[in-house]
């Protein structure tokens, strides 16, 4: 069994590292804008018992890709390729909403702020690309050196 191509392999391991930040960056921003006074216990509860799993379920997708790249198993990469695929069509359907409000807006002569909405989730869309793009390439790369087959040939 080989190893990968360290430039591929690199890549991989800088985005599990970058996931794993997002996650907690996310989790602490999710906190912050909670107001806890303005909602009942019940409620409170419910989204830090929500906001605890998803951090659990994105940190265990993160601990899946690094195991994935660092010991060759192809198959603890796919959670991540299925969770930045996700990412990616959710991305892009926010892009498209915020262009479509900055139009309205902008046809209205109203203030046009939702550009940075449609220039933040145009940014989040190109880093899920790049980064789908990185991981299945390295997926792949693996899945050569040790002898898997596709199951789809390269033609379709």
């Amino acid at each position: 069994m080989g190893r990968p191509s360290s430039y591929w392999h690199q890549k991989s391991l800088l985005i599990a590292g970058f996931f794993f930040s997002i996650n907690i960056v996310a989790s602490v921003l999710a906190c912050a804008v909670w107001d806890l006074h303005a909602h009942p216990a019940i409620h409170n509860l419910l989204y830090i018992g929500g906001l605890l799993c998803s951090f659990l379920l994105n940190s265990l997708i993160a601990l899946a890709l690094y195991f994935g790249v660092r010991h060759q198993k192809p198959t603890l990469m796919m959670p991540y390729l299925v969770s930045a695929t996700i990412h990616l069509i959710f991305s892009l359907g926010a892009a498209f909403l915020c262009l479509i409000s900055l139009l309205d807006h902008m046809f209205a002569g109203n203030d046009s702020a939702d550009l940075y909405g449609v220039i933040g989730f145009s940014v989040l869309f190109i880093f899920w690309l790049v980064t789908l793009h990185i991981v299945a390439r390295e997926r792949d790369e693996i899945r050569q050196l040790n002898g898997h087959q596709r199951l789809v040939p390269e033609y379709l």
